[in-house]
């Protein structure tokens, strides 16, 4: 794989994570990331988060693909 950091989407429920839910993903590492205030279904959200971190990398490594 070309990937230098590989990345794991966790994604929330619709009410989002509980506070101490996030509190114990800070803990261990986890990135906050958000799609703003939308309220997407976990399908959907899975599909946005993707293309937001490809349009990341595309934008870091132009290369990349």
């Amino acid at each position: 794989s070309d990937l230098q950091h590989p990345v794991c989407l966790i994604i929330g429920p619709e009410g989002g994570f509980t506070k101490e839910e996030a509190e114990f993903l800070q803990a261990n590492g986890v990135i906050p990331f958000t799609l703003g205030n939308h309220i997407l279904r976990a399908e959907t959200a899975a599909i946005a988060a993707v293309s937001q971190l490809l349009a990341v990398n595309l934008k870091q490594d132009p290369e990349y693909y």
